[in-house]
């Protein structure tokens, strides 16, 4: 039902199109359609004549040509095969977008652990300086002691 719906649509459109190039033989058989549908009536009455022009009329029948067929039913042919490629490229961009998203977050995710470890490591090291100090410290009391004792004697 729906191929149905996108023929006749898509016919339409065809149709439409080729209403408007003037090398089209449809074209040439609107223009000659419309020229034979409007018509001028001429009413007289004893003092006054009035002139009246039809207007054209909207839905028509066209007699398509088969080589005009053919080549609208390749144009169709053609458009179904690039909406499809249409839908597969736009289904791809979609699937990018949710990948784009997904590798954005395990970076970011990935950044913030490097950076909490490094600020662990960080952390270690000074507490490493900090007791290597400290042992300095003792080490310089000690030896420093040592030595005041040793010119005391």
């Amino acid at each position: 039902m729906q191929r149905s719906k996108y023929w006749s649509d898509s016919r339409a459109d065809l149709l439409k199109v080729l209403r408007k190039i003037p090398e089209s033989q449809v074209y040439k058989d609107n223009e000659a359609k419309t020229k034979s549908k409007t018509a001028t009536t001429t009413t007289t009455t004893a003092a006054t004549t009035t002139t009246t022009a039809t207007t054209a009329i909207t839905s028509q029948v066209i007699i398509l040509h088969p080589n005009d067929h053919d080549k609208m039913n390749k144009l169709y042919e053609e458009f179904k095969k690039i909406s499809k490629k249409v839908e597969k490229i736009e289904s791809e961009i979609i699937e990018l977008e949710d990948n784009c998203k997904l590798s954005k977050k395990q970076i970011t995710d990935t950044c913030q652990s490097i950076v909490a470890s490094i600020e662990k490591h960080e952390q270690y090291l000074l507490q490493k300086i900090d007791t290597y100090k400290n042992k300095k410290k003792i080490y310089y009391n000690n030896n420093y002691n040592i030595s005041n004792i040793l010119n005391k004697v």
